[in-house]
């Protein structure tokens, strides 16, 4: 392996002045912005989930892809929005091995830009036409896999509990109040997260106190307007990543621990554990 691919291996990090949100870590999101869209797309979730109006689901994600295509060719006249093709401005280390990947078969890749910053969507050039995507592109071809469902936090959990699968307990919430009454009924420790959405943006885990419940809330409802409460389990996290149908990748994350020595102190092991770790937050 070579410098260059050394690099564009290595966990994209967020530096100083690059975000002002220590809640979003290395993957800072514009916070109306999202907000906005994952609301109307939380909302629509819950929509489409009844029977009766499932068949408008094709026809909403078309008028919505029309809207957004039309508010970007705006952007761009005004010049606020541009791509790009440095491949080391990517926001994470998913999207740029996926671009090193499109690079290596020969596909173009651009990453849009406004004003003048990075994001994470990215279009392609495949058969003589632009396909537009946010960090991971996920075929419309099969549309029955790809269901809005499963990036809904509570909704997957749902599903997942129907088909008799455990899962913890969850509940979504839209107000202080229903996060309190979903507090008392989980019990003490909780986790507190945005509907949808991913990396850990504005998740509090080991809520245990009502003052907790309360800024953990403000800080979920920062990204969606639908926020889910949910019991908190201990352990390890596991993913597991499966292409056409095998399994190509395995993921387990423990939880952060120390081993003593026989000298150090619990405190200056943690140092030690953190100046040796591999870095994935902003220092702000």
């Amino acid at each position: 392996m070579d410098m260059d691919e050394e690099e564009l291996i290595k966990e994209p990090v967020a530096k100083h002045g690059e975000t002002s949100c220590p809640y979003c870590g290395d993957s800072a999101v514009g916070h109306l912005s999202t907000y906005c869209h994952e609301t109307i797309a939380s909302a629509g979730n819950r929509a489409l989930s009844h029977p009766f109006t499932r068949h408008l689901q094709r026809v909403a994600d078309r008028a919505a892809d029309v809207i957004a295509w039309a508010f970007l060719v705006l952007l761009q006249l005004l010049g606020a929005a541009s791509f790009g093709s440095d491949i080391h401005k990517a926001r994470s280390l998913r999207s740029r091995l996926i671009w090193q990947e499109a690079k290596r078969r020969g596909i173009l890749v651009e990453q849009l830009l406004l004003f003048r910053r990075p994001t994470e969507w990215y279009r392609v050039r495949m058969n003589g036409a632009w396909h537009y995507f946010e960090s991971l592109p996920l075929p419309r071809r099969f549309p029955h896999l790809w269901q809005e469902w499963l990036d809904d936090k509570h909704l997957f959990k749902e599903r997942m509990r129907a088909a008799r699968i455990r899962v913890p307990r969850s509940f979504a919430v839209t107000s202080a109040r229903g996060a309190h009454e979903a507090f008392l009924r989980i019990g003490a420790p909780i986790v507190v997260k945005p509907c949808t959405g991913s990396r850990g943006r504005h998740t509090t885990v080991g809520v245990r106190t009502e003052e907790q419940l309360g800024e953990a809330f403000c800080r979920a409802r920062q990204l969606n307007h639908f926020v889910v409460v949910e019991e908190c389990l201990a352990g390890s996290v596991c993913r597991a990543t499966l292409v056409a149908g095998a399994l190509r990748g395995f993921l387990r994350a423990d939880p952060p621990a120390v081993t003593g020595d026989g000298r150090s102190t619990v405190f200056e092991l943690i140092l030690e554990k953190n100046r040796t770790r591999p870095e994935r937050v902003a220092r702000l």
